[in-house]
């Protein structure tokens, strides 16, 4: 007759051999190693059960992070209750400096200049290669201003020269004879005004 021990499950039965005193009782020991079996599946399922759980939790602490801490509709009752103690002087500084920027008509930026000239027809060339130049690239603006003796025509309102950089190398191939300059460009469009012209 076959030895039925199973070496993982003899302690449970008194230890290693004690399997040699049970020979053709294969029921004891299949039941040790089903029960056996099933314990590690349970202690698998628990495990990712856990798992699943922490990262559940996780995600959830994530998204209450950015949730605002005012009720969603009532930002502006809360920023009335604020009572802020400032010297009265910083309100006129504040409304001078609104004041000064409505009258710039733009912001410090930087613009691309693809054509300056002063000869007798300079100004019908200027319009000829700003026409041109919309044509070619129709998302960009293009000006064209006279500072005496020049017709000049710049483009694009770069806030920063890497834009401008950037510009340039995207005309370069109609225009190789680019430069920048620093200059006075429009306010960029708001999301919400180009929202509300559409």
């Amino acid at each position: 007759m076959q030895e039925i021990c199973c070496p993982d499950h003899c302690h449970f039965a008194g230890g290693r051999g004690f399997g040699r005193f049970l020979t053709g009782r294969r029921t004891v020991f299949n039941h040790l190693h089903y029960i056996c079996t099933l314990k590690g599946y349970f202690m698998k399922l628990s495990i990712a059960g856990i798992a699943w759980l922490l990262l559940c939790l996780n995600a959830s602490a994530q998204v209450s992070l950015y949730e605002p801490f005012y009720p969603k509709n009532k930002p502006a009752a809360i920023l009335q209750q604020i009572d802020i103690q400032q010297d009265s002087r910083i309100g006129t500084l504040l409304q001078n400096h609104i004041e000064q920027n409505k009258r710039k008509e733009g912001t410090e930026g930087y613009r691309v200049e693809i054509f300056f000239s002063s000869g007798s027809r300079s100004r019908e060339e200027a319009m000829r290669k700003k026409t041109e130049f919309l044509k070619n690239f129709p998302g960009e603006t293009a000006y064209m201003s006279f500072q005496s003796p020049n017709f000049k025509v710049r483009v694009g309102d770069c806030r920063t020269r890497s834009e401008a950089l950037k510009l340039k190398g995207r005309i370069s191939g109609h225009y190789p004879n680019a430069f920048i300059v620093p200059d006075m460009i429009q306010f960029p469009k708001l999301y919400s005004d180009r929202k509300s012209n559409e």
